[in-house]
This record gives structure tokens, C-alpha cells and sequence, in this order.
């Protein structure tokens, strides 16, 4: 179902997140508000999204021109150690506050949601404004976290779903 029909049919999905929408960057506000999260096109902002693209671009360019790309490699950088929050009983509500903690997802949603609550003449702004002006964020890769500090069955949700490290006790 593209965005248009989901507009017009008044009904919900499950969950309806979007990232990319029809006429950026003017998203349709009906569609904004029946989102469950909606962002600005900014999946890809990480810095480490943008530092990997750069590297493929280079590589592409060299293989293109036919010469060797020098410093192509990732650079070795360690994990930033994550503060993980204080136990709770419920194993969502610890995954989501570990999620917030690495990632203002909540923020994100907020500011598409005021931009397309504006004036019509202003919202295509507002939206390159919240892309041009984006915070640096991470991957979740970039940060680690002690196994010991980690309820033992978040494990696999911790270092294999969310892909942060392991750092040494």
C-alpha cells in the first residue's frame, strides 16, 4: 500500500514508522499525525553512515578512474562505553530506555511532527532545516557495553540485536 491509499483509507496499521515520505520535503501532515514514529529522511545521519558512504564513494571512484584508493580502510576507533540503565523489572521497558539513551528517536518524531503542523509555506524548510541542522549521532555499533552490566537474558537482544559491543570487565 503506498502512502497516499494509507491517507485516504482512515485506517492504522499495526505500526506505521516512516522515514521517507511521498513530495519531500513536504510529507503529508495527515500522514505525519497517523504515524506511530515519523523523522525527517535522516535513517542514514549517523556519522558512521556518512563516514562508511564516504569510503564506498572513494573506492567506487578509484575502481572508476583505475587507481588504488589510499586509507580506505575503516579506521580502528573503540567503543564508547554506554551508561546502561538500572534494572527494571520488565525487559522492554530496560530495552527501550538503552535504546533512548543512545538514540533521541522521541526528539526526532517531535520535530517532524512541528514542522508538519506548520504553515504550509514553511514546511519544506523546516524539514531541510531539521536534516541540514542534525546532531551528531552513532551507530549503535559504536558503543559497548560490560556483559556483567547487562541482564543475562538481554544478552542476545543487547549484543546481537542491537549490535553493541562487548567491553572488558
Amino acid at each position: 500500500m503506498d502512502q497516499r491509499s494509507l491517507i485516504g483509507s482512515g485506517r492504522r496499521v499495526g505500526a506505521l514508522v516512516l522515514d521517507v515520505w511521498e513530495d519531500e520535503p513536504t510529507p503529508d501532515p495527515g500522514l505525519v499525525d497517523r504515524s506511530d514514529v515519523a523523522t525527517a529522511h535522516i535513517a542514514g545521519y549517523a556519522l558512521d553512515s556518512k563516514l562508511e558512504a564516504t569510503r564506498r564513494m572513494a573506492r567506487a571512484l578509484a575502481r572508476h578512474l583505475g587507481r588504488k584508493t589510499a586509507g580506505a580502510r575503516r579506521p580502528s576507533e573503540p567503543l564508547e562505553p554506554v551508561r546502561v540503565p538500572d534494572p527494571v523489572p520488565c525487559d522492554e521497558e530496560w530495552l527501550s530506555a538503552l535504546v533512548s539513551t543512545l538514540y533521541a528517536l522521541e526528539r526526532d518524531d517531535a520535530d517532524l511532527r512541528r514542522v508538519a503542523a506548520g504553515r504550509p509555506a514553511d514546511r519544506a524548510e523546516g524539514f531541510e532545516a531539521l536534516r541540514s541542522g542534525y546532531p551528531v549521532r552513532r551507530l549503535f555499533s559504536r558503543y559497548g557495553a560490560r556483559p556483567d552490566h547487562v541482564p543475562g537474558r538481554l544478552h542476545e537482544a543487547v549484543f546481537a540485536g542491537l549490535g553493541l559491543g562487548r567491553l572488558p570487565a
